[in-house]
Formats: structure tokens, C-alpha cells, sequence
């Protein structure tokens, strides 16, 4: 699972770089899924998680809520390259922060990017599928709109070949598959204190730990 979330959490930060709506707010809903009835049982803790992003041109935020398990935040300073990772769940509060040109940026895995010629709506948006196969055979099948693009300034290593804002992900892996669907697009931030979103300072009662200690407990 650690290698399935650091890659989506790569994508998603990536894909926030390009909507036409300089502002704004997705909100995806998240199943999970196993032919394995022990690791099934499991996912009863994850009823109910959600993924919400938010996005603008200086600031990325993505939190994770995955039900009973964990809650985390990831925000990103795109202009300053620096990012800060808050994690809540059974091994306490954690928290860390890196630099986004740091070498931990260099280990993202390589992925191979397959446009096909599939289509439907998500959240109200024609998407467009995607297949990505990273090297260690992991599958995302992406569903991608082009209404929400623009810049292709500032991509990372899918370079130019997912060409728009990401709303569903299906990820098999692990002997698992995860879903990630978005149900609400909201355009602008007016109506949320920008400030306290992309805050990036370590929220009080967290412990701060170096970014080789988080890359060891999955994150």
C-alpha cells in the first residue's frame, strides 16, 4: 500500500498545477477491495474514507482520511519547493518536513503512460482513461479530463503524456484494488480560510521526525 500511495499522491500533487480554474476543490471517495475474505474483513475500517485536494497557483493540499486507520496532510509551497506531511492514526501524531527537490523526489517510480480511446463522466467532467504501469507492474487505470487543463508548465515525470486533471483512479495492486472517485468539484476557495489550508507549519502535539523515519512507517 505504501508504493500505491506514494505514487498517487505524486499524480494528484502534479495534476493540481494545471487546472484553468486557478482555485479550487476536489473531493473523491475512495472503496477498497480484495478476492482475499482476511484482507476484505479489514476494509471495514476503511468505510467511509475520502480524499479532498485543494489547489491554487502557489499551494497544493491533499488529505487522506482513511476511516478508522489514519487522517493525513500533505501541503506543497510549489514556488518555495518545500513540503509538509501530517500523520494521525495508530502510532501516534507524526509529522515531517522536505525539501520537493530533495532526493527523496528522485526515487518516484518510472511509469509507463497508455492513452486509450475510452470515455465517460465523472463529477460531470468527460474523462478520458488512462492506463499507467510503473515498474514494479502496479496498474493505475486513470480517468482524466481535459476541461480542467491548461499548462503543461512544471510537470513532473509524466511529463506530457497525461493530458489533463485527474477525477477517478482504479489501482490494482498488492492483491488489492482501490478506487478513487471524485464526487464534487468546487471551483474557487472563497468560501475556506486559505491561510489555515495551506498553513505550513507543524500543528502543536505532533512529533517531528526526518523524512527516512517517515518513508519507514509507509508513508
Amino acid at each position: 500500500m505504501k508504493k500505491i500511495f506514494s505514487l498517487l499522491t505524486v499524480l494528484l500533487i502534479t495534476a493540481c498545477s494545471f487546472a484553468q480554474i486557478n482555485e479550487g476543490k476536489v473531493k473523491y471517495n475512495l472503496e477498497f477491495n480484495s478476492p482475499d475474505p482476511a484482507m476484505q474483513a479489514q476494509f471495514a475500517m476503511l468505510k467511509g474514507s475520502t480524499m479532498q485536494m485543494y489547489f491554487s497557483p502557489e499551494f497544493n493540499r491533499v488529505e487522506m482520511n482513511m476511516g478508522m486507520f489514519v487522517q493525513s496532510a500533505t501541503v506543497v509551497d510549489i514556488k518555495g519547493k518545500q513540503s509538509v506531511m501530517t500523520m494521525d492514526g495508530m502510532m501516534g501524531k507524526k509529522a515531517t518536513k522536505m525539501s520537493t527537490e530533495s532526493p527523496e523526489k528522485e526515487e518516484t517510480p518510472d511509469v509507463e503512460v497508455e492513452k486509450t480511446t475510452e470515455s465517460k463522466k465523472v463529477a460531470g467532467y468527460k474523462c478520458t482513461k488512462y492506463i499507467i504501469t510503473t515498474e514494479d507492474g502496479s496498474v493505475v487505470n486513470m480517468w482524466v479530463t481535459d476541461e480542467l487543463v491548461s499548462s503543461k508548465e512544471g510537470m513532473q515525470f509524466v511529463d506530457d503524456k497525461i493530458q489533463g486533471f485527474p477525477l477517478e483512479f482504479e489501482v490494482a495492486a498488492e492483491g488489492m484494488t482501490m478506487v478513487f472517485s471524485a464526487i464534487e468539484v468546487e471551483k474557487g476557495l472563497k468560501k475556506y480560510n486559505k491561510k489555515d489550508i495551506f498553513n505550513m507549519s507543524i500543528p502543536e502535539g505532533y512529533e517531528v521526525i526526518n523524512a527516512e523515519d517517515w518513508k519507514g512507517m509507509g508513508m
